[in-house]
């Protein structure tokens, strides 16, 4: 990849969508100013560990990368994300085998024994292409899909919490909800560094930044010291056949797990 690729591959990626459900489960709506500099800034911090373009006649019909982002604790093994996307009327024609075949032979050569994707259940033709590529599901790595109907009744009283919950106050309290939910994280999944500060928040990009509100951005605040306990986060996304209600992030302190804050916090932000 030459950074003289980088409009060609967000044309790419921006029409067809990324397979890469952590970041993009639908073709990326995220500024396109926002969306290059992130791609160079991964690049330039050597987040990016392999980055990679099939070009025919000129054109570029497909992308991949695998990034390795910072960890926050001791990992035993390095694991490295995959996204890719090839041009539809290009698949079926080994481009993105070779493609993955080179990430592969890319990350081993810098000691990085695994790689991995995130998977939706409908995409049986991804899961197919990936067996043939000799990837293996691995159930410790799981992307969950837990929907509330339209139908159900969420009660008009909530449990009830010694914590004040009400609505972040963006852009003050930007630095402070990426601080808890990085220090989160930390414990939970030393393999991943959140979302360092001076990269866009998950709220500000991805199919959900384009109808984010803050008064879907819920905080759990200490009545004494202000300090955060927990959040939730969420975003409408447009789907066929109408529009579905998205928790985009979700946690709570630790000494709070046990307590009705997790609760109070999903179901005040369903209401």
């Amino acid at each position: 990849f030459w950074d003289e690729w980088i409009d060609a591959a967000l044309d790419l990626t921006e029409r067809d969508g990324v397979r890469d459900p952590l970041y993009y489960p639908t073709p990326p709506k995220e500024d396109r100013e926002e969306h290059r500099k992130k791609v160079l800034l991964q690049r330039s911090r050597g987040i990016t560990r392999s980055h990679l373009v099939a070009v025919a006649g000129g054109r570029v019909v497909g992308v991949a990368k695998a990034n390795l982002p910072p960890t926050c604790g001791e990992v035993p093994e390095k694991a490295a994300w995959l996204s890719m996307t090839v041009d539809a009327s290009f698949r079926g024609r080994g481009i993105g085998t070779r493609l993955v075949g080179r990430i592969c032979r890319d990350l081993a050569a810098q000691g990085i024994p695994w790689i991995q994707i995130g998977m939706m259940d409908a995409w049986e033709d991804w899961r197919r292409f990936l067996e043939k590529c000799g990837f293996a599901r691995d159930d410790r790595i799981e992307t969950a899909d837990y929907m509330l109907p339209p139908q159900a009744a969420i009660s008009d009283r909530l449990p009830e919490t010694d914590a004040i919950i009400r609505p972040i106050r963006l852009p003050d309290e930007r630095g402070k909800a990426l601080a808890f939910a990085q220090a989160q994280l930390a414990e939970d999944m030393p393999q991943s560094c959140g979302n360092p500060p001076d990269l866009p928040a998950w709220w500000e990009v991805g199919s959900g930044a384009e109808t984010f509100r803050p008064e879907g951005f819920l905080v759990a605040e200490n009545r004494t010291t202000g300090a955060f306990l927990g959040y939730v986060s969420s975003a409408v996304m447009r789907v066929d056949n109408g529009v579905r209600g998205l928790i985009t992030a979700f946690d709570v302190a630790k000494d709070r797990t046990g307590t009705a804050l997790r609760t109070r916090l999903l179901l005040q932000v369903a209401r």
